[in-house]
């Protein structure tokens, strides 16, 4: 008898296939994290993808400019429990520097 995935368990491991790809691939990788809802449930893919180890890429947190006391709060617990990321700045910093 073979198992069936409900869907929501067969996008995570799309999801954490794609991660595991990547970072084959990529020769420096990284992932861009606003504490947003997207980029926060990117870095819970990272942490099950990669378990029981850290994630083998920094997170680099871009500062949106949105100042909701929840993601500020939100931010300050994840350092180290995600990865041995930095604080990248703001957006608008990023961007006078070249990198989007």
């Amino acid at each position: 008898m073979t198992a069936r995935l409900s869907d929501l368990a067969r996008l995570e491991s799309e999801s954490i296939h794609v991660l595991h790809e990547a970072v084959a691939e990529a020769r420096n990788p990284v992932m861009l994290f606003s504490a947003g809802k997207d980029s926060t449930v990117l870095a819970h893919l990272a942490l099950r993808a990669f378990f029981p180890g850290k994630p083998p890429f920094p997170l680099l947190h871009i500062d949106p400019t949105w100042e909701f006391q929840s993601l500020l709060e939100f931010r300050q617990l994840r350092p180290g429990r995600i990865s041995d990321g930095e604080d990248g700045g703001s957006l608008e910093q990023k961007k006078r520097e070249g990198y989007f």
